[in-house]
């Protein structure tokens, strides 16, 4: 337990400092009409915000299932998890999707694309 903790932060970690930097560096490599331009950026700010905001919540109202001993699986399936058993995880997806987005940064889109994989291998770990 203690391992896929510390690799779920190494993966949260590493993965949003790596997306953040790529779309610095790349910023304003999708090609848009200036409108489109604009409302992609304010579209992917407020999905930033709202997704952090949300998985913090999530976060913080289950801190005690962090603290339970190996092999005591009780599996969450009220509230938001009855939509998405892994809502913690689509929340950082979707924040770490929203970065590039929010900075029109295609090196950094196509960065956040190649992670998902790492999240599948993430998630299935958590489900072991």
């Amino acid at each position: 337990m203690a391992k896929r903790h510390i690799l779920q932060k190494t993966m949260i970690g590493i993965s949003s400092i790596l997306i953040i930097i790529i779309s610095i560096m790349s910023s304003n490599t999708i090609s848009l009409p200036h409108l489109f331009a604009h409302v992609l950026e304010l579209v992917g700010s407020i999905t930033l915000f709202s997704s952090i905001t949300l998985a913090l919540a999530i976060h913080r109202s289950y801190t005690e299932k962090h603290e339970q001993p190996p092999g005591s699986h009780n599996l969450l399936n009220k509230g938001p998890y009855e939509i998405c058993s892994h809502l913690f995880y689509l929340l950082i997806i979707i924040a770490q999707f929203s970065i590039p987005l929010s900075m029109l940064s295609m090196p950094g889109l196509l960065t956040a694309i190649i992670l998902i994989p790492l999240w599948i291998y993430l998630i299935k770990i958590e489900e072991k």
